[in-house]
């Protein structure tokens, strides 16, 4: 997955490895020769580092960043006469910065095959299978994991060979064993689908709709669905600040504004159910199936007579707002 998300054309793109030279290049050369001057970009080698595989705990220096750099120098998107977002991504060796280079110690030799070696070597790094098992372990449980918490996440990753399935298994089981001692608040995404789910919302977007939201057009009320939601709520998919994305630390998404919108569109997301789940007995049913106190949350419901009420409350209750 690396592998791939690596050289892929978001990737290449947004955090500027089109723009990455090696300056030893015959494209640098040619460059020079016309009194321009073109070089290294470390905004992909670093975010490939630091987020994506070992994180700063490996001990990483500003000559690895450089030197991971120049193994990544040439990938870039192939542009046509039109420019085509996601479009395809190839490795030039003009621009590849010749000669070996070292990335924690070890020795890389020059070309393509550079990059895919890089990798395997730094997704197979006790780092890079700390700093994932903490990542998962944040997102499920707290925001301050234990080691005990990541072992196990750490072990299904030894054993399987860093084969997914089972290492997200492994963190599942991990959040359900400690899910009497840790509730995690969740971030406005998990929380909207959360309420679409269990209370029968329709809120799935079409590609119409997502197209829209990519070019920075603002669809009508017919059209709106999750992208506004989220949009409002802080957390739209195409608006994550860079380059650490959205935050999975509760206390980002505790502020009293924020609350104040899950109570608001909590509201909106009512009017988008069917008309088989807006009866008590839907309610009742659903929060006997989905909570582990439903009689003190049903007690709660019952001072409210209107079900949008009821709605809204359940879904800014501390058992829903937490995982």
């Amino acid at each position: 997955m690396v592998q791939e998300a690596t050289v892929g054309w978001s990737m290449i793109h947004h955090l500027d490895n089109d723009q990455n030279i090696g300056p030893k290049s015959q494209e640098a050369q040619w460059a020079r020769e016309k009194g321009k001057k073109k070089g290294v970009n470390e905004n992909h080698a670093r975010e490939l580092l630091e987020l994506h595989t070992v994180s700063p705990d490996c001990r990483y220096t500003q000559e690895d960043i450089i030197q991971m750099a120049y193994i990544m120098s040439g990938w870039r998107p192939k542009w046509g006469k039109k420019r085509l977002e996601t479009g395809d991504v190839h490795f030039n060796p003009d621009a590849h910065e010749p000669g070996t280079k070292m990335v924690l110690g070890k020795k890389y030799k020059s070309g393509r095959k550079s990059l895919s070696a890089v990798i395997t070597d730094l997704v197979n790094h006790p780092s890079c299978r700390k700093f994932i098992a903490m990542k998962l372990c944040r997102y499920l449980i707290t925001d301050n994991p234990t080691k005990e918490m990541m072992e196990p996440i750490i072990k299904a990753w030894e054993k399987s060979d860093g084969f997914l399935p089972e290492v997200h298994k492994a963190a599942i089981e991990v959040a359900f064993n400690y899910s009497d001692r840790h509730n995690k608040f969740q971030n406005p995404e998990n929380w909207l689908l959360q309420m679409s789910k269990m209370s029968d919302v329709d809120l799935i977007p079409t590609p119409k709709l997502m197209d829209l939201y990519a070019l920075g057009q603002k669809p009508t009320n017919g059209q709106r669905s999750s992208e506004h939601l989220l949009r409002e709520l802080g957390h739209h998919p195409y608006l994550a600040k860079q380059p650490n994305g959205w935050s999975d630390i509760s206390d980002d998404w505790m502020s009293p504004e924020l609350l104040i919108r899950r109570l608001v569109y909590s509201k909106e997301a009512y009017y988008k159910k069917s008309g088989k789940s807006q009866t008590p007995e839907f309610y009742e049913e659903m929060v006997q199936k989905n909570y582990d106190n439903p009689n003190e949350i049903l007690q709660i419901l019952s001072q409210h007579k209107e079900l949008v009420h009821k709605h809204v409350i359940l879904f800014n209750l501390p058992e829903t707002l937490k995982s």
